[in-house]
């Protein structure tokens, strides 16, 4: 119990840090810079945090239960691995990116120092100590510098910083992270090096294209909207990128439960697998429908006195906000928690398929018909196929 007590303040620190420092820089942006600012701002970061999908390579999906068995050094071998590729995808992804925006569409240049800056998040340890349930570390080498990163930067531009110096703050924020994760995982190691052969290395990076897969087309149906939207119905932009804003810190307030459920079905043995994969679904299925329901209600009145009535939210908005929040935190834990537990990230792909299937042919509907409101609502239809996906699959591994 005292362990258990002990990875959940972790893991709330972690979130805590995390929820404060994107609250401060939405309010700043806001209230400081107005409504206009703020929507060029989340169009920018929808962009960057789709690109960290890809940087990522699906370590967040499938790495928790890969190093969650490990020994130390193979860990470290991992780990080494993972920092490899996604070094390598960042800085190809950020120079493609520069390229073909300043070549094809210089009046978007404005959004490439923040998006490439957002994009560095996907290089992100946090699988790693999710894994390996050490949530203290994950806080102060990972959590910690990203978070003082994020609320330095909007101060920056109350003092007159460019987009690039913005950008800059935020991306240095994220290698010192990266830096710091590195040195830790290596002392833990305690000098015993597995060679990181091509055997190895092709090994572990077949895992991930499932989970990568899974990443891509979820980042798809979760940030193409607020770009959509952006697109679509430019007014209505700042209210959903609010409204989205408000369900992604919610969901990240609940990190350190889902966090510690993912890390925990797929420890001890096999027998015990089947119970832990039931509990760890119950409650996180309990949890997203209260929470979920409390956002929907609380939604408009915190938008109200957050933004000073600025970027306000209906009820209209709201309530898919909520079903949004239910689903997504339930799908946290069947899909790495548990189906990864089983080894099924096959499964987890599969259900990011569907999702995207159902979501974005509602999405262009919708967004056309409805804006904001009908935007939320495709991403409610992405992941309710998600969870149905899932559920499925889950449910045919425990009768086995």
């Amino acid at each position: 119990m005292k362990r258990l007590l002990s990875r959940l303040s972790g893991f709330a620190a972690n979130a805590v840090a995390t929820g404060l420092a994107t609250l401060l820089s939405i309010s700043l942006i806001i209230n400081l810079h107005g409504p206009a600012d703020w929507s060029v701002f989340a169009v920018a970061q929808s962009a960057g945090l789709a690109g960290a999908v890809l940087v990522g390579f699906g370590w967040a999906v499938i790495g928790p239960a890969t190093v969650a068995p490990l020994s130390a050094a193979e860990r470290r071998r991992e780990y080494s691995i993972a920092v490899r590729t996604r070094t390598t995808i960042f800085v190809a992804v950020a120079c493609i990116a520069t390229v073909v925006i300043l070549s094809t569409a210089r009046g978007l240049a404005i959004y490439l120092p923040v998006a490439i800056a957002y994009a560095s998040t996907g290089l992100s340890s946090l699988w790693y100590y999710v894994g390996t349930g050490q949530a203290w570390p994950s806080f102060f080498r990972d959590a910690l510098p990203r978070a003082a990163a994020s609320a330095v930067a909007p101060l920056a531009a109350l003092m007159g910083a460019t987009q690039p110096i913005l950008g800059g703050v935020i991306l240095t924020g994220s290698f010192i992270a990266l830096v710091s994760s590195w040195r830790f995982v290596n002392a833990e190691a305690q000098g015993t090096i597995l060679k990181v052969d091509k055997a190895a290395f092709f090994a572990s990076l077949s895992k991930q294209w499932h989970g990568l897969l899974s990443g891509g087309l979820s980042a798809i149906y979760m940030t193409l909207p607020t770009v959509l939207v952006g697109i679509m119905a430019p007014s209505a932009a700042g209210v959903f990128a609010l409204g989205d804003k408000f369900v992604r810190l919610t969901s990240t307030a609940l990190l350190p439960l889902t966090q510690v459920l993912q890390g925990w079905v797929p420890r001890g043995t096999a027998d015990g697998r089947r119970s832990r994969a039931v509990r760890a679904s119950r409650i996180s299925a309990l949890v997203g429908v209260c929470v979920g329901a409390a956002l929907a209600l609380a939604a408009p009145t915190v938008a109200f006195f957050f933004t000073q009535g600025k970027v306000p939210i209906g009820f209209e908005l709201s309530v898919p906000m909520g079903l949004v929040l239910a689903c997504t935190l339930t799908t946290q834990v069947l899909g790495a928690g548990c189906l990864g537990a089983y080894g099924d990230f096959r499964a987890i792909a599969i259900s990011a398929v569907v999702g995207a299937a159902v979501g974005l042919p509602v999405l262009f509907f919708a967004t056309a018909a409805f804006a904001a409101p009908g935007a939320m609502s495709a991403v409610v239809a992405a992941e309710i196929g998600v969870l149905l996906t899932q559920s499925v699959a889950l449910i045919r591994h425990l009768r086995r």
